[in-house]
């Protein structure tokens, strides 16, 4: 059910939490981007989904267009689609460099990816299908969810910690 341009998402119809896309974009980064501006955009992609909902860590910060992205399209709508991926990744291939525009995208399907294991499911084939596909393995905010959040972040830190010392 889609709600108008100002309408909010219920409280209680939360993604997964934003911390738990940060930790595994912290977790990525760590085994495989190292240079700030591939870490800043793997981050920034690992969040970029969750623009279509309000009350989103990334939506929250760009309000004007989280609520219009989702009183056209919902959250979890189109923007949580391999075709949004697609979209945004070859609208940014010519503007950013090569190893910067691989760490978005990297971000991104990282993100669909998490959502893939929540209950309630992406739709990941958008606009063929709409249907929702998820595995159903974590409740959005549940132990599952939080437990995922802090072993991401604590490994991530550690392979970047390692990486540091090894470089200096």
């Amino acid at each position: 059910m889609r709600a108008g341009l100002w309408s909010m998402p219920r409280r209680n119809s939360r993604p997964m939490l934003g911390r738990t896309h940060l930790a595994c974009g912290v977790l990525l980064c760590s085994l495989r981007f190292h240079g700030p501006a591939e870490v800043g955009a793997c981050l920034f992609g690992s969040l970029l989904p969750d623009l279509d909902h309000p009350r989103s860590f990334i939506g929250g910060r760009l309000r004007p267009v989280s609520g219009f992205l989702y009183a056209i399209a919902g959250h979890r709508g189109a923007f949580h689609s391999l075709c949004a991926l697609l979209i945004v990744v070859c609208g940014l291939w010519r503007l950013l460099p090569n190893d910067v525009s691989l760490a978005l995208a990297a971000g991104f399907g990282l993100h669909l990816a998490l959502d893939l294991l929540t209950q309630k499911g992406i739709p990941l084939l958008w606009p063929f299908s709409r249907a929702r596909l998820g595995i159903g393995l974590i409740r959005t905010g549940g132990v599952a969810d939080r437990l995922l959040g802090l072993l991401a972040f604590s490994y991530g830190f550690f392979v970047i910690g390692r990486h540091w010392v090894s470089v200096g």
